[in-house]
């Protein structure tokens, strides 16, 4: 006899209480257009009854809940809808479970934030603040290392049975576990590229300001370029690859991959760096818009490795090695040449 997919399974399946044929079986029936509705409403009220587990929504989807919130309070009112709704409390309970349904469709024809209210349904977020780093391990087992102010969402669903595919927001270090299977990893960017592996260990930087990828282990397979035009290459051990402003890739061999990773443990390796090319770096890790106070400072360059947890310990390395003076106002940060002679 074939297994039912019921309230109560799927509540099981939430809380990680149910058996890997019972898994498979809800994860084939959610992928079916006509049994998502049903899935949503049953995850909602689960989130709703287990606070750890309450999708932070945008406050547009709290304002709506809060105007369906008013008007039941408006129908108690009428004598009938309470006779109704103590005559069959169930049937209530799922009618207006259809409105608040209703209600969210609303919101995408109106322009809502639909696209973020999918992904908080259907994907786990991993996120960092600024100057925070985090190890993630991932249900297949892989870990991801998320440097400052990143994120990376994961599949809710079918992640430890079909082609593993998570989205990166910024920059992280990846350990991927390979499969019996040989199923694919593939980490999604917005800047224009994927990278596609089976097991290996590599560190994808997607931010604004730079965007590359650093192979250490294994092998990886770049896709990038426009949708009519995408291209594919493929990365050995100490090669990187780093992308222009137009997405054209650029390849070459590094002796020091595990630089590009030093972040991890706090570390900036400078060489023969431009001060001017430290804004995105105090930008994108801390916050702090960096600002240079005239173009000679700005050529001025500097080299070694130092160990910063806070911008104010970088500030201070940079001050003593530089011979600079630091002036700063909440998150702006000037660098001018020192005084002190």
């Amino acid at each position: 006899m074939k297994l039912q997919v019921t309230n109560e399974l799927l509540f099981n399946y939430f809380a990680g209480q149910t058996t890997p044929l019972q898994n498979e079986l809800i994860e084939d029936w959610a992928k079916i257009p006509a049994n998502r509705e049903l899935f949503f409403v049953c995850l909602d009220e689960w989130e709703t009854t287990y606070p750890q587990y309450i999708a932070n929504l945008e406050a547009a989807l709290e304002r709506h809940r809060a105007g369906l919130e008013q008007r039941r309070d408006a129908e108690s009112g009428d004598e009938r809808t309470v006779k109704l709704q103590e005559a069959l409390p169930e049937k209530k309970s799922l009618f207006h479970r259809k409105r608040w349904l209703a209600a969210a469709v609303a919101l995408i024809v109106l322009g809502g934030s639909i696209a973020l209210f999918k992904d908080r349904l259907l994907y786990e977020k991993h996120s960092t603040a600024f100057g925070e780093i985090r190890a993630v391990r991932l249900p297949d087992g892989s870990l991801v290392t998320l440097n400052a102010h990143s994120s990376l969402l994961v599949p809710r669903l079918g992640f430890e049975r079909f082609d593993r595919e998570v989205v990166l927001t910024g920059e992280a270090e990846f350990s991927v576990r390979p499969t019996p299977t040989h199923r694919k990893f593939t980490v999604k960017t917005s800047r224009g590229f994927d990278v596609v592996v089976l097991g290996t260990e590599f560190v994808v930087n997607a931010r604004p300001s730079t965007s590359r990828v650093v192979l250490t282990k294994g092998k990886v397979r770049l896709l990038y370029g426009g949708e009519r035009s995408r291209r594919a290459l493929t990365l050995k051990p100490g090669e990187l690859v780093t992308f222009d402003a137009q997405g054209n890739a650029n390849l070459r061999r590094t002796a020091d991959g595990e630089d590009y990773s030093a972040w991890k443990k706090h570390r900036f390796i400078f060489d023969q760096t431009p001060l001017a090319e430290l804004a995105p770096l105090f930008r994108e890790h801390f916050g702090v818009d960096l600002r240079i106070a005239d173009s000679t400072i700005a050529r001025m360059t500097i080299t070694g490795t130092f160990t910063a947890r806070t911008d104010d310990m970088l500030l201070s390395f940079l001050k003593e090695a530089a011979h600079l003076d630091v002036h700063r106002e909440g998150q702006t940060v000037t660098l001018s040449r020192s005084t002190a002679l």
